[in-house]
């Protein structure tokens, strides 16, 4: 009955696992090579993911191992795999194998380790040698010897004979199917099916490979040691056998500069012993080999030297007591300043520079030395010694010329000046600066010490006149400079108005004129003068001179209308002529010709300035009875004169004025002539009483002719006149 109920289970399951309804691990076994590195995984049934777990051991040709295709049931529950020894369950460790008992082709234990995931079990892990073990971890104390049903032995037989025939180039029938049957709590509960195919895979042996790195500890081959090559020896070793030389590389730097080296596929066992692998280097010269693992580490310490040396004074024992308490000694590496020293009396004038690096670069260094100058000493090198030879110290002293007058705007600079010189005081030499030197020079070759007291060297300046100040700056270590100071001269120009216009006779003068200042002919200033300023104008803080040359100051003046103008030096003179008029005078006679005798020979007409005689003229026939008064002034006082003339009286005639000054006068003298008895031949003058008197009527009044008049007379003189210039005519036509 119970075999019945057991095989009817196994059909259960069989069904259900051709549905999948429990859990099912595809399992493939390959035959791999040893020295494969065990590797671990972790199944986490919720992502339904492969999980590969692979176990290797150290066998002399192959060994078996599983890889699981977990399918989850559904369940969160994840597992950590691990293995446990089957004879120490308590202990984890890594894969162990057992030897077979006997010869034969199964010369190693040939195992296969199966795992599996339940909802009550942990893991657990069967060994699979002449018997077919496994282990409950839940009941771990003991071994327990699975028997198997018949169907179990058949598979379990079929699996050891598949590894016994398993080889590196063989391969087990891939149809062939592993089915395990577990039952937990002696067969009660749940039950889990293992089904897979075996197959054999044959890989090769495992190999390594070696590999290393050089390193220069030489400060960057500072001393040029560095090889070009060196060569690195591959030792091997088998087991506890003799380490042997098994290769030898020469390694070069790469185009990065780096020293690497390797050896690949090296066997891992040979005849199922480790082999163990290490590096030697061949020596290199000034190198010390240091080996880490398979890395290299040469090291050179790079050559130090050292620099020393001594003075020698040759200066009669410091004769001059100038001698200096210490000098400066430089050390010079290929040329550049690297390190002084001062060096004194108390170190016995000796220095020493050590601990000097000997190469640079891989080029030995070339160190000099050279000596800070030593006032009245001359240096000579020779080695890292120093001589010092006294030579009287000498110095040179510079002199400037500087000049401040306006770029010699006067004129006034000399051609030349002489500088003395003065040693403790007393005159030793001159010095001629001049243009052509750039008014520059310098007194050379001089003593700086005399009995063994520094020289004080001082300056003087010949006068040089022409108001220069002169004025000495520096020093003799810095030169001296002399500096000429002169302010260009200044001059001023004033002058004043002389006005030539009769007192501004006829009123032309105007109340201001325009100076113009000439610069050398050219206008560069001007002024307004008025009456107010005195009719005077002045141009101060002139320019003296240009260019070396005194400069032609000269006035001009605005035009004045109706002036002329006369400038003397920076004086003006205006003058104003006076106009001038004239007034023309004819004398016409209405007396038929002289009929009557009557006429005189002369006549006498004076000139009225504004009514008051001024000038007189006796006119006759000779003159044409015609006369200019010229030259008269036309205004007086800015008021033109009003000119009149008047006659003296004719007796006999009766005198009409017409006429005005401009256009002239013309005075006509009537006699009528009377119905009287003869004149006697000799009748006695009818003189005026007074005949130097003239009598002088008042302008603008026509004088009296007669002493007495009237309307009679005059009427009857009109009808005679016209009777003589009708009777003058007649004659005139008559003599034509």
């Amino acid at each position: 009955m119970k075999e019945k109920l057991k095989k009817l289970i196994s059909m259960v399951l069989i069904v259900l696992v051709v549905f999948g309804m429990v859990t099912t691990n595809f399992v493939e076994t390959s035959v791999f090579a040893a020295n494969d590195t065990e590797e671990y995984g972790v199944y986490d049934a919720s992502k339904q993911r492969k999980v590969e777990n692979k176990a290797h051991e150290t066998v002399a040709d192959f060994s078996l191992c599983m890889d699981y295709d977990l399918k989850s049931p559904g369940t969160s529950t994840s597992a950590t795999f691990s293995y446990k020894k089957v004879d120490n369950v308590n202990k984890d460790i890594y894969s162990q194998y057992r030897k077979k008992v006997g010869t034969g082709n199964f010369d190693a234990v040939k195992r296969i380790f199966y795992y599996y995931l339940t909802h009550t079990n942990e893991i657990a892990y069967g060994v699979f040698q002449n018997e077919y073990y496994y282990q409950d971890t839940k009941n771990s104390a003991y071994d327990t010897t699975y028997t198997a049903y018949p169907e179990h032995n058949n598979q379990k037989a079929l699996l050891r004979k598949a590894a016994e025939d398993s080889s590196l180039d063989t391969k087990i029938d891939e149809s062939l199917t592993l089915t395990i049957f577990y039952y937990s709590n002696g067969g009660r509960g749940y039950q889990n099916v293992i089904t897979g195919k075996i197959k054999s895979t044959p890989l090769p042996h495992k190999t390594i490979r070696v590999e290393g790195v050089k390193t220069w500890n030489d400060n960057n081959d500072q001393d040029g040691k560095r090889p070009t090559e060196i060569k690195v020896n591959l030792m091997k070793q088998v087991g506890d056998g003799e380490v042997t030389k098994h290769d030898t590389k020469a390694v070069t730097a790469d185009n990065q500069g780096n020293w690497k080296y390797s050896w690949d596929d090296l066997p891992e066992y040979e005849d199922d012993k480790k082999v163990t692998y290490s590096i030697t280097e061949d020596p290199i010269d000034d190198y010390t080999i240091s080996i880490n693992g398979y890395d290299v580490t040469n090291t050179h310490i790079p050559e130090k030297t050292m620099v020393e040396g001594s003075k020698i004074w040759e200066d009669n024992n410091d004769q001059a007591k100038i001698r200096p308490t210490e000098i400066t000694i430089n050390l010079l590496k290929n040329g550049e300043k690297v390190d002084s020293k001062i060096v004194k009396e108390s170190d016995g004038w000796k220095w020493k520079f050590d601990n000097l690096d000997k190469y640079e670069k891989g080029k030995e260094i070339n160190y000099t030395i050279t000596e800070e100058k030593v006032e009245g000493y001359s240096s000579e090198v020779q080695g890292y010694n120093v001589k010092n030879i006294y030579i009287p110290s000498k110095t040179s002293i510079q002199v400037t010329k500087s000049w401040v007058d306006n770029n010699n705007q006067d004129g006034k600079r000399p051609e030349s000046i002489t500088i003395k010189l003065f040693a403790n005081g007393k005159e030793i030499k001159d010095l001629t600066l001049t243009k052509e030197n750039n008014w520059e020079g310098s007194f050379a070759d001089l003593d700086e010490y005399e009995n063994g007291k520094k020289i004080e060297y001082t300056i003087q300046e010949e006068n040089v006149g022409h108001d220069y100040v002169s004025v000495i700056t520096g020093t003799p270590k810095d030169g001296f400079t002399v500096t000429n100071t002169r302010m260009p001269e200044k001059i001023v120009v004033e002058g004043s108005k002389t006005w030539n216009d009769n007192n501004n006779q006829d009123g032309k003068r105007p109340t201001e004129i325009t100076i113009n200042l000439l610069k050398n002919g050219e206008k560069v200033d001007s002024k307004i003068v008025k009456e107010l300023d005195g009719w005077k104008w002045k141009f101060d803080n002139l320019d003296k001179y240009e260019k070396g040359k005194e400069i032609n100051y000269t006035i001009t003046e605005e035009k004045v209308e109706g002036y002329t103008s006369k400038v003397n030096r920076y004086d003006v003179e205006n003058s104003y002529t006076p106009e001038k008029t004239s007034v023309d005078v004819i004398k016409t006679w209405e007396d038929n010709n002289n009929q009557d005798g009557r006429r005189p020979d002369s006549i006498t007409i004076n000139l009225l300035k504004n009514g008051v005689k001024v000038e007189s003229k006796i006119l006759t026939k000779t003159d044409k009875w015609k006369w200019r008064f010229d030259n008269l002034d036309k205004y007086e006082n800015g008021k033109e004169i009003t000119y009149t003339v008047m006659e003296e009286k004719v007796d006999g005639y009766t005198s009409k004025i017409m006429g005005d000054a401009k256009s002239g006068y013309k005075i006509v003298n009537t006699h009528t002539t009377e119905d009287v008895p003869p004149v006697p031949k000799t009748p006695k003058p009818n003189r005026p009483e007074n005949p130097n008197k003239p009598d002088y009527k008042k302008p603008g009044s026509m004088p009296k002719t007669g002493d007495t008049s009237n309307i009679t007379l005059y009427a009857g003189l009109g009808i005679l006149s016209a009777a003589l210039l009708l009777l003058i005519n007649k004659c005139k036509r008559e003599e034509n």
